[in-house]
């Protein structure tokens, strides 16, 4: 069965923070979503930073600031980003 990812606010904010990101509130940040990509955005320190989450090519893919971020598989399952369909 193919496995696609999803997202909610808060999955996205503890990825992220897991990752270490500061994100100082999760009532802060701005969420959005297209169909099966996801939008993080929030203000640390006076900055503005956006965080993308899909999947490209059948792997997770995470894009924090304009960088790929290293995204496993694992991590993904841990904090319940994927749903079998």
């Amino acid at each position: 069965m193919p496995i696609y990812p999803t997202a909610n606010k808060t999955k996205m904010v503890k990825l992220l923070r897991y990752k270490g990101h500061k994100i100082p509130s999760i009532y802060q940040a701005g969420f959005s979503r297209h169909r099966r990509s996801f939008w993080l955005n929030w203000i640390s320190g006076g900055a503005r930073h956006s965080a993308y989450y899909s999947a490209v090519g059948g792997r997770p893919a995470l894009l924090v600031d304009n960088e790929w971020t290293n995204l496993t598989m694992a991590e993904v399952l841990r904090f319940g980003m994927a749903e079998e369909k």
